[in-house]
């Protein structure tokens, strides 16, 4: 018997080992390396801003050709918001500001979510007209509502980093701090990570975390899979909705007028995502003064015209796509009263 369970535990743990390292589909991680990580990256937590990364004090503007005029608005949000793959001249906030006569700052961060995105907004201190978030959905799912611990993988597909996130209690926003740099507190923030309940530590007895990956792979939709789209996104729906309004709070107190621009994935414009458009949908009363900007028949005109014209490689807005953005921001802003 003793021969058979130490035979059985060798396969399940050939198994467990080569699953790691050929794609790791079934989402199994090594704990102890797990921590020797947090411990080696203990000073880099330490250094970190309230947002997660980079360290304090490192979120530069995009910088753009100048316009030499003063500066009006800004955009915030993520890589759709600082747009990846394009030149500094292509970017929609610099094609914005050319239009308006005025410049509006690019503060988008790659990798931000809605979450990460009001925390950078609350250590500004600009006196700007407006402030535009760029929304995009990614930023409000698996971008909002997890550390990044178990969704953004290296190259080896194990977990890695932190950041804060937020919750949902009774109905209310709660924000789950960046840890303090201790390994036990850094564990004890992953627990609260709603991606990490998809992933199964690879311990002994092989046989049952093995198995237990196996069971999860087969019988639930893992978190980070979830469509914004989704009924079953509905909490990070609300959510994200409670995020955009605490954001557009701020911006009231602040005397700047909150203009939310809800743009489509390259890969949606021709089929948008109603629950997406409709996200604020969730919130118990309307924002006040809020500013709406919906770029998609713009967007739709150029991906009719060229449909493989609107989507780089990966998967971010070609130049044409960021043109057709700041055509629909500027446009939005002069019927806002926010642009001459």
């Amino acid at each position: 018997m003793i021969v058979f369970l130490c035979a059985a535990e060798a396969l399940f743990f050939a198994f467990g080992f080569i699953s790691m390292h050929n794609g790791n589909k079934y989402l199994l991680y090594d704990l102890e390396r797990l921590r020797s990580g947090i411990k080696a990256n203990l000073e880099g937590e330490r250094n970190g801003s309230i947002t997660g990364w980079p360290q304090a004090g490192q979120f530069p503007l995009r910088s753009h050709p100048s316009i030499e005029l003063p500066v009006c608005g800004s955009a915030w949000g993520g890589s759709f918001t600082y747009s990846d793959d394009v030149s500094d001249a292509e970017a929609w906030p610099h094609v914005l500001s050319v239009a308006l006569g005025c410049q509006v700052d690019n503060r988008g961060v790659d990798g931000f979510g809605v979450d990460q995105t009001l925390l950078h907004y609350k250590e500004h201190t600009g006196d700007e007209r407006f402030v535009i978030l760029g929304l995009v959905e990614p930023m409000i799912t698996v971008n909002q509502v997890s550390s990044w611990t178990f969704v953004s993988l290296g190259l080896d597909k194990q977990p890695r980093a932190n950041k804060p996130f937020f919750t949902l209690n009774a109905d209310r926003l709660q924000l789950i701090l960046r840890p303090t740099a201790d390994p036990t507190a850094i564990e004890q923030h992953y627990a609260k990570d709603e991606a990490s309940k998809d992933w199964s530590v690879f311990e002994f007895p092989y046989s049952w975390s093995v198995s237990r990956a196996i069971y999860r792979k087969f019988t639930r939709v893992p978190f980070s899979n979830v469509s914004p789209a989704s009924p079953s996104a509905a909490p990070q729906r609300q959510l994200a909705a409670l995020l955009i309004a605490e954001m557009a709070r701020l911006a009231r107190d602040r005397n700047q007028r909150f203009v939310l621009l809800v743009i489509p994935r390259p890969e949606d414009v021709l089929n948008p995502h109603l629950l997406f458009r409709n996200v604020l949908d969730s919130l118990p009363a309307p924002i006040p003064e809020l500013c709406t900007i919906d770029p998609a028949d713009e967007l739709r005109t150029i991906a009719l015209k060229t449909p493989s014209g609107v989507m780089t490689k990966s998967g971010h807005y070609s130049a044409a796509g960021n043109a057709a953005i700041a055509t629909a921001a500027a446009r939005g802003l002069r019927a806002c009263g926010l642009a001459s």
